[in-house]
């Protein structure tokens, strides 16, 4: 019978993140499952991955959930249960294409549609200091059911690589104005996240700038906490941020065409770009320079 593995929060194996270019690895965590039912003898391996889609907001130090189980659903409606110590992962360190392997273990074969997450605790850490314990909905206690997008097939060949999208922005949201940090007073938990089969998905990249309100290109810089939107027939598929330096990347995009919005506050929005996503490339948005809003006129009375 095939070993059944468990991989904590820490990077293992560079072909499952060698197209990420810049990756970097959350330090080895002391928590993780360690538990499985047992399993059929003949199995194919899936691996769990958790990246994030970052904050629109720059004052988070951290923002941690403890993963107490995870099942993931086949076609056929039978469930995989992972049972163990909680998970705690900090989906803060996890933006602009860093990911975290959480779980590689080995499936009977079959086709995989669903994974169900049970979270226990979250709490929210301010870069000022201050810490907010999350209260965790009611409906959380039954699990998040999260669609795996196109499902997987497992086979005794080859892995399979899942990778769990939070969008942060949406999942974590402040009581108070985000904007002035002595007016929040909490945060409400609405977990926002997608499934999506890294086998059969790509990644898109691109760096914003900002024209500094000038016409000359001279003075162009880079522009970081822009927030990166990616439809797909007008409807939000994934969000990310530009870092410091203006750089931005998404991953786990499936196949098919995509427009990009890039905003920030006090910018003009951009137009929408347009990109497709081939499954194992790497797609690119180019350059976008974001204009700075023109002052209103001040009116005389």
């Amino acid at each position: 019978m095939k070993s059944t593995k468990i991989i904590y929060p820490v990077l293992l194996g560079l072909s499952l993140l060698a197209s990420c270019g810049k990756d970097v690895t959350p330090p080895p965590s002391s928590s993780g499952i360690s538990s499985l039912e047992s399993l059929r003898s003949a199995t194919g391996n899936f691996r769990l991955i958790a990246t994030d889609a970052p904050f629109s907001y720059l004052k988070v130090s951290s923002a941690k959930i403890t993963v107490n189980r995870i099942e993931v659903k086949s076609s056929a409606d039978i469930s995989t249960s992972l049972v163990g110590q909680p998970l705690v992962l900090d989906l803060v360190k996890l933006t602009n294409g860093l990911v975290t392997p959480i779980i590689d273990l080995n499936l009977p074969p079959g086709q995989y549609k669903e994974l169900n997450l049970i979270i226990e605790t979250g709490s929210i850490d301010l870069v000022s200091g201050a810490h907010y314990n999350l209260k965790i909905p009611s409906g959380t206690s039954s699990g998040l059911k999260i669609k795996i997008d196109p499902p997987v097939n497992i086979t005794t060949q080859a892995s399979t690589d899942i990778i769990l999208d939070f969008d942060l922005a949406k999942s974590f949201v402040p009581q108070g104005d985000a904007k002035d940090e002595s007016t929040i007073n909490g945060f409400h938990f609405k977990p926002t996240l997608r499934a999506a089969n890294r086998t059969t998905a790509g990644s898109v990249s691109g760096k914003v700038m900002t024209d500094m309100g000038t016409a000359s290109s001279a003075d162009d810089v880079a522009l970081g906490g822009a927030v990166v939107t990616v439809k797909q027939n007008g409807v939000d598929i994934a969000a990310g941020i530009s870092d410091a330096q203006g750089a931005f990347k998404i991953i786990a995009l499936p196949e098919g065409a995509y427009t990009i919005e890039i905003s920030s506050a006090g910018y003009t929005t951009s137009s929408s770009i347009n990109f497709s996503i081939v499954a194992g490339n790497l797609s690119t948005a180019g350059d976008t320079l974001l204009n700075l809003e023109p002052v209103p006129a001040t009116v005389t009375p």
